[in-house]
């Protein structure tokens, strides 16, 4: 018994399965052809066109900025951290990562923490990477951190934070003080 597919477009409104498949991957190819536009997919999609041995054009990178690490000075850890949080307020979390001078990763973390802020799960990096560092004996650390503001609280020792990472915050001026 052979295969059919209705299909609207030949004369008696049935066409063999071969010859439908061989009219879709022609339009596949040919559309894949024109090489204009850019795709904005999924990994679901990438797979299907990746089926069909097509692999797309990405869209071109929104910008490019050159970022150098530059290690910390010998005897100590250097730390960069970060926070964010997907709108304002929004779901939020932190990280950060200790490497030696030789960039050797010693420890990093992850933390997720709620509904929040940006400037607060920033906040929250710097203070958990400051009382970890304390609590491992790591008291010559370079802390990396993206907020001028932080920096600022964390240069004049200050106890003026938000209510939500107050309790992470308190042992910070201290901490930093006998480092």
């Amino acid at each position: 018994m052979t295969d059919y597919l209705v299909w609207p477009h030949s004369r008696d409104d049935i066409v063999l399965v071969r010859a439908a498949l061989s009219l879709i991957w022609r339009s596949v190819y040919d559309a894949n052809s024109l090489g204009i536009g850019c795709m904005h997919n999924c990994v679901d999609d990438l797979l299907i066109l990746h089926r069909f041995g097509l692999y797309g054009r990405p869209g071109k990178a929104p910008g490019i900025k050159s970022v150098v690490w530059s290690p910390s000075a010998p005897g100590w850890i250097k730390v960069n951290t970060d926070g964010a949080a997907l709108g304002s307020p929004g779901v939020g979390g932190c990280g950060g990562v200790f490497r030696t001078c030789r960039s050797l990763v010693k420890a990093c973390s992850v933390v997720p923490l709620g509904q929040g802020f940006a400037f607060e799960a920033e906040l929250h990096a710097a203070s958990l990477a400051i009382n970890y560092a304390w609590n491992l004996g790591w008291h010559r650390i370079w802390l990396e951190n993206d907020s001028s503001y932080i920096v600022q609280l964390l240069l004049v020792r200050s106890d003026r934070v938000t209510w939500r990472v107050r309790q992470a915050w308190q042992r910070c001026p201290h901490q930093i003080s006998n480092m």
